[in-house]
């Protein structure tokens, strides 16, 4: 649903679909993780779907979307293709740009949609003010669905 979601990461195509983020590895399609997804498809405008971007960094997919009440990408997810975790920014970014200048290494910049400006990801803050975030594992039931088990999730503000 939103052509600047495709991104090729590793060995798979990944992109926004109608039901969340999904993955085509050349044979088949599917999807990384159901929760995130379901929150994905909880909180995204569908009318402005159309205008998220992604990018692929660090081994991390990561897309930005508009949330509810927005008509503009304005939250971030992620999701860690390694680790199998996933995370939320409220980053508002429109577009994303890795830049290489030879001797300084690869950098992450993205364009802002609210006032006009370019940033390099480097880190969890923004001109000196935390950025919210927040990272959930996906569930795992340790081999033992049918054992209870209690978790707690670590919000972290940075």
């Amino acid at each position: 649903i939103a052509m600047r979601s495709l991104v090729n990461c590793d060995n798979f195509l990944i992109y926004l679909g109608f039901n969340g983020i999904n993955y085509f590895d050349g044979v088949s399609s599917g999807v990384f993780s159901k929760a995130l997804n379901e929150y994905i498809k909880a909180n995204i405008v569908d009318a402005y779907a159309y205008l998220s971007c992604a990018t692929y960094w660090n081994n991390k997919y990561i897309l930005c979307y508009p949330k509810t009440g927005g008509t503009y990408p304005t939250e971030t997810v992620w999701y860690d293709l390694k680790t199998k975790a996933y995370g939320v920014y409220s980053y508002a970014f429109s577009c994303f740009a890795k830049w290489d200048r030879g001797n300084d290494g690869l950098r992450l910049f993205s364009g802002s949609n609210t006032v006009g400006e370019v940033y390099e990801i480097t880190g969890t803050n923004d001109n000196g003010s935390a950025i919210t975030c927040y990272d959930s594992p996906e569930p795992i039931d340790l081999g033992m669905p049918d054992i209870w088990k209690q978790w707690y999730n670590i919000y972290i503000c940075g």
